[in-house]
């Protein structure tokens, strides 16, 4: 709430979860040839899932109303542009500081209304080659093209899997279970040094007993669709990417587009042969 009163968005909303629970369910931090929608109805493997107002516990009306007139900014970072909505939060932290232990992070941005939210990420080929059990081949850490990883199913997997890898540590030690993410079909398309793929991750629900007569309570699971685009850096050690999400009915509603336009508006400014990450 004190966040909420910060950015302004205190207009009569019921109490709002933190940016951290609204995190956890990206499964959390990129265009090229057209990518096709994903659509709710392509995943129904979970047979309850709660709607955006639901998991944020607001009424449908209270939802931010989407019109055509939505007004940008575009910030501006010595090594990367990213244009979003003006209303949207935005945070930058530091190389010099803990991205290892947030994924990779280095910048988030997003609206706490709708639960959408948008992170620019820079990571080393390593922790890719590492988690592929592929580094004995390449002990250098680096790649020179990303089918090195894999072609198709393969590679689109590597990207999921650390997908799934960073939300489990931005869970902590909180009880969360996340199915696999798994790749949009027909989604996956690579163009020389970028890579890009839709995410769709589905997070169970919970059970809790509650009451003296200690009665479970199914809490729904919700379902997050993302776009990620990422980019191998000049001399093969690095990554940068964006990746943009949302809950699946926002997505289905059209945010896809928005969020779509989100991440083609990234732009990488420093993409030397020099490492942008410390050794």
């Amino acid at each position: 709430m004190r966040l909420l009163a910060l950015l302004g968005l205190t207009t009569g909303l019921k109490p709002q979860p933190t940016r951290q629970e609204l995190l956890r369910g990206a499964a959390a931090s990129a265009l090229l040839a057209p990518v096709p929608p994903a659509r709710a109805e392509e995943f129904k493997d979970v047979a309850t899932v709660r709607t955006t107002a639901q998991a944020l516990g607001v009424d449908e009306r209270d939802l931010p109303r989407k019109n055509q007139d939505v007004k940008l900014r575009t910030y501006v970072d010595p090594l990367f542009d990213l244009t979003f909505p003006k209303d949207w939060f935005a945070i930058r932290r530091t190389i010099d500081g803990d991205i290892v232990r947030r994924g990779g992070v280095i910048f988030s941005a997003g609206n706490l209304r709708t639960a959408e939210v948008v992170t620019v990420e820079l990571f080393k080929v390593k922790e890719l080659l590492a988690q592929a059990e592929a580094l004995p081949y390449f002990p250098e850490g680096k790649i020179k093209q990303w089918n090195d990883l894999g072609k198709d199913a393969a590679l689109a997997q590597f990207v999921c899997e650390r997908r799934d890898g960073e939300a489990t540590a931005s869970a902590r030690k909180q009880q969360i279970q996340a199915r696999a993410s798994t790749a949009v079909p027909g989604s996956l398309s690579v163009r020389g040094d970028v890579l890009q793929l839709d995410i769709a991750t589905d997070i169970q629900g919970t059970t809790a007993r509650v009451g003296e007569a200690g009665s479970e309570v199914m809490t729904p699971g919700i379902r997050r669709l993302q776009r990620a685009r990422l980019t191998l850096l000049p001399g093969g050690s690095e990554v940068m990417g964006v990746v943009a999400g949302c809950l699946d009915d926002l997505w289905s509603s059209g945010e896809d587009r928005v969020l779509g336009d989100v991440v083609e508006s990234f732009r990488i400014k420093a993409a030397g042969a020099a490492p942008l990450l410390p050794a």
